[in-house]
């Protein structure tokens, strides 16, 4: 992680906060005080970015490890999902703040290939291999909604108002 500063004489400085190794994936928090980052070796790490460089952060050992995280923006959550094969693939939802593990319904045995949280309300979408498409509460992991998708998704995101959904396959977008 660095820190980007108009130096002197107007110039961009970058300032090394933390280190991290090798990651699956990395996503920095909607207050960007705290970044998540999945290893390969299944470790989630949760790095405070504004503490102490020397501060080894909070762990919690996924398995299989997760290759997608999202933040949601308000409550401490975060999307987790793995698309690493048939046998070993799933959708999680972390409790940042208490390091407690959510299993989301859909796509158990399947790759998950997209994850996101709605802007309002504490909700997570995640799309699958299978071509479903679950709503899910982030805090109980009970499925609110599943549809069936035409194609696979590569990224989505959430309105404002979590009523809609943008979602990216290889090959077109839809809303």
């Amino acid at each position: 992680v660095v820190e980007l500063d108009k130096g002197e004489f107007g110039v961009l400085v970058a300032r090394e906060l933390h280190a991290t190794p090798a990651a699956r994936a990395a996503s920095l928090s909607y207050d960007g005080g705290t970044l998540a980052v999945s290893k390969p070796d299944g470790e989630l790490l949760l790095v405070e970015v504004d503490g102490p460089s020397s501060a080894p952060g909070r762990t919690l050992r996924l398995d299989p490890s997760a290759n997608l995280l999202e933040w949601a923006p308000e409550g401490g959550w975060i999307v987790l999902g793995c698309n690493r094969g048939e046998d070993d693939s799933r959708a999680w939802a972390l409790d940042s703040v208490n390091l407690r593990l959510v299993p989301l319904p859909g796509h158990q045995g399947r790759p998950v290939d997209a994850v996101c949280a709605t802007l309002d309300d504490g909700r997570g979408w995640t799309a699958g291999g299978d071509l479903s498409l679950c709503l899910a509460d982030l805090a109980t992991g009970k499925e609110l909604a599943r549809t069936r998708l035409v194609l696979r998704a590569s990224y989505m995101a959430a309105t404002g108002d979590g009523a809609r959904i943008i979602l990216r396959s290889t090959t077109s977008a839809t809303i």
